[in-house]
């Protein structure tokens, strides 16, 4: 699977929400760029407009100005390409695991015949029909990524997908996140308030401020991904280098 389009640029990106006197700008002037495969955490203070970043990308937010593109296309609507993963995964609970997880390639009248096998991946295919009434949080989440991996993306984001899970299961889904972005190579853009969760998925680690917000610093990251990486005093001198910049 080749992934060299999933080069992310934003130039000199306003993005506002409401007009007029009610216009709220959350950045003006902002400038960013992800390399193709490569895996960017961004941290920042709450309402900064971390989440405006993702959804611009995901074509459901428009820029006042500026431009976002990927690879040499101007982002200006949905892209089958992009895949969103949302806190609470974002389920119908009326649908079972494997409708959820269906969804994304039913809407787009495509065969269904992936999810099978990204049930499987994530070991949750014994759970297909049962409703998320009937799951646990870190099974809900992989329902999520097996809905989102399977229109096979470019690239990954992720809006604090991990934030209401339990510190063990936080630390197991972290894990298939990197085990998943190691084997596929796409390009990866997680939003989170978890330092050591940036420091461990993201290889730089770009830090906002409050809004209008702009990059306060870029932390090259560059042993994200290497093995026992969370477990090395490196890891943890890292999460303080970031904990200083953002206090």
């Amino acid at each position: 699977m080749s992934h060299g389009g999933g080069h992310l640029r934003f130039e000199q990106v306003k993005l506002a929400y409401g007009i007029g006197p009610r216009e709220t700008v959350v950045m003006e002037s902002f400038n960013l760029s992800v390399s193709a495969g490569e895996s960017v955490a961004l941290v920042g203070p709450s309402g900064c407009g971390k989440t405006s970043v993702l959804y611009a990308l995901c074509g459901l937010l428009k820029p006042r100005s500026g431009s976002i593109t990927i690879g040499d296309e101007r982002v200006e609507k949905p892209r089958r390409d992009v895949a969103l993963i949302l806190q609470d995964a974002g389920l119908l609970p009326w649908k079972t695991v494997w409708a959820n997880a269906s969804l994304g390639l039913q809407l787009a009248g495509e065969s269904t015949q992936p999810v099978r096998s990204k049930l499987e991946e994530l070991h949750i295919e014994e759970l297909a029909q049962r409703y998320p009434s009937e799951l646990s949080g870190g099974q809900r989440q992989r329902v999520g990524i097996a809905r989102a991996l399977a229109s096979d993306p470019r690239i990954l984001l992720m809006d604090e997908p991990l934030a209401s899970l339990d510190a063990f299961t936080r630390e197991r889904i972290q894990e298939l996140f990197l085990e998943l972005w190691l084997k596929r190579k796409h390009t990866q853009l997680l939003v989170t308030h978890n330092l050591e969760e940036a420091v461990f998925l993201g290889q730089r680690v770009v830090v906002l401020s409050d809004k209008p917000a702009k990059i306060l610093e870029e932390i090259e990251n560059p042993r994200a991904g290497s093995p026992d990486w969370r477990y090395s005093d490196g890891f943890y001198d890292q999460v303080q280098v970031l904990r200083k910049v953002l206090s």
